[in-house]
């Protein structure tokens, strides 16, 4: 990320905020939980930071989101790799599920419609694993 760690923390409050807008939505994220922002190895660059803020907004149940909260979904979108060095994260890049969602994004110019037909699932099927991947909702080759 060419941004250094301290700015991580007013990112994510610019995306967060512009995602409780969008979704008409009220919450706030703790100070601790911005620390967790920031120790993590954001690897995806601003798109996966601002991937990863649209998920906390429309799967965090509360108002008030805790670090532990930031952390476990952190965790459940970008899991550790079994062989976690460094402290690298796995990535979609590694799996071949993702890899050929990836392909057929392309071929369909970012349709998700289309892709979902070339995959043979259903747009929610493909929409769900994007999410599990952190494959960009605006994919681009």
């Amino acid at each position: 990320m060419r941004q250094t760690r301290k700015e991580i923390p007013a990112l994510a409050r610019d995306y967060f905020q512009g995602y409780l807008e969008q979704y008409s939505k009220y919450m706030e994220i703790e100070p601790e939980g911005y620390s967790v922002l920031q120790e993590y190895d954001w690897s995806g660059n601003l798109t996966q930071l601002k991937h990863f803020c649209e998920c906390l907004v429309l799967s965090s149940r509360k108002r008030r989101i805790r670090a532990g909260v930031v952390r476990e979904l952190l965790e459940r979108l970008y899991p550790p790799s079994e062989s976690k060095q460094h402290g690298e994260y796995h990535s979609y890049r590694n799996c071949a599920e993702a890899q050929d969602i990836i392909e057929a994004l392309s071929q369909t110019r970012g349709s998700r419609a289309q892709a979902a037909k070339r995959l043979g699932v259903s747009p929610t099927t493909l929409w769900r694993r994007m999410n599990k991947y952190g494959i960009s909702r605006n994919f681009e080759k």
